[in-house]
């Protein structure tokens, strides 16, 4: 950096000043969330496309990888083969698609917060309202294909904030922390806005596999991804919490 000396005195100041300011202000670069404890902000990165076997609409800029090596994304490649074997409608399939590769979005430091817990800690998905208002309209024809009892889904949030995927092709070399996921009251920077469906399809045959039962094996059980409450188990809670409470009743009376 450059200061030039002037011919005014006080001029001069400002602009050594200024100089001074420039270099020592600390320049923030960490646009990923950590993964890895004690989970600090990371840089985004760059892949080739060839390179990602799984969401590689990300690879100019990502967070699914640090310097140049990339994260075992194998989880996530089998999510989506999952998903691209229950002959669900492109829509829905596109959509989900988006939502499992939201570790690889440049911007991960944004919306997904730092792990909380010692021994399983979890990590907090900020979904735009937008997003899940749309991942809810395009699946809505599916819901029966990945939600355990799609009678329960009322809403848009609460399909999204019902998905739980942390046992779902996870085990114990997956780099990434178990997460919930919050839908936001409205869409800005600290939620997942998600990136143009059209992005993600033109990558179909190279990172987004052709829909095809054979993705899977012939032994493979579909889950349910998203776990409603079941009308039985809600029940099944009330009368535990009246028992509880006429317990209480009993002790005091």
């Amino acid at each position: 950096f450059f200061c030039f000396t002037m011919a005014a005195a006080p001029f001069s100041f400002a602009v050594l000043f200024c100089c001074v300011l420039f270099v020592y202000v600390p320049l923030v670069s960490g646009a990923c969330a950590g993964v890895y404890p004690p989970f600090v902000p990371l840089p985004s990165t760059t892949f080739s496309y060839r390179d990602m076997p799984a969401c590689c609409w990300f690879s100019r800029d990502t967070c699914c990888g640090i310097r140049d090596e990339i994260y075992d994304l194998e989880s996530i490649e089998q999510q989506i083969n999952d998903i691209a074997a229950r002959d669900i409608s492109d829509q829905c399939y596109i959509k989900l698609s988006s939502l499992f590769c939201f570790w690889c979005d440049p911007n991960t430091a944004e919306f997904v917060s730092t792990p909380r817990g010692d021994f399983n800690p979890i990590s907090t998905l900020f979904l735009c309202p937008s997003f899940c208002d749309e991942l809810f309209f395009k699946c809505f024809d599916d819901l029966d294909k990945i939600v355990n009892d799609f009678t329960q889904i009322h809403t848009s949030k609460q399909f999204c904030e019902e998905f739980i995927l942390d046992n779902f092709y996870n085990d114990d070399e997956d780099v990434f922390p178990n997460f919930r996921i919050e839908v936001g009251n409205q869409d800005g920077r600290n939620c997942m806005l998600g990136i143009d469906d059209d992005e993600i399809e033109t990558e179909a045959g190279i990172c987004l596999p052709i829909p095809s039962s054979g993705l899977v094996s012939s032994g493979h059980v579909f889950d349910p991804i998203v776990f409603a409450p079941s009308t039985g188990s809600i029940l099944c809670a009330t009368m535990t919490l009246v028992v509880a409470l006429l317990s209480v009743l009993v002790v005091f009376f």
